[in-house]
């Protein structure tokens, strides 16, 4: 997986400060980036868009043999 730094994690005051922009060290985007991947609300994304059936094929088939509501 490649992490960049975008402006996503610029940040940027509105006034008073006299450094227009600060970037967060990158242990500290590494640790950001991995919770979010390893994030329960993000896995229940990615098997609704994507669907069960096509990340685990033999247990759907499973599921669908024995006749459970998916």
């Amino acid at each position: 997986m490649l992490v960049r730094l975008g402006q996503e994690y610029v940040y940027e005051p509105s006034a008073g400060d006299a450094r227009p922009w600060r970037l967060p060290a990158n242990g500290q985007v590494l640790e950001s980036e991995t919770e979010i991947m390893g994030s329960d609300a993000l896995k229940e994304k990615v098997i609704e868009d994507v669907g069960y059936g096509r990340l685990h094929p033999a247990s759907a088939a499973g599921l669908f043999q024995r006749g459970a509501a998916w």
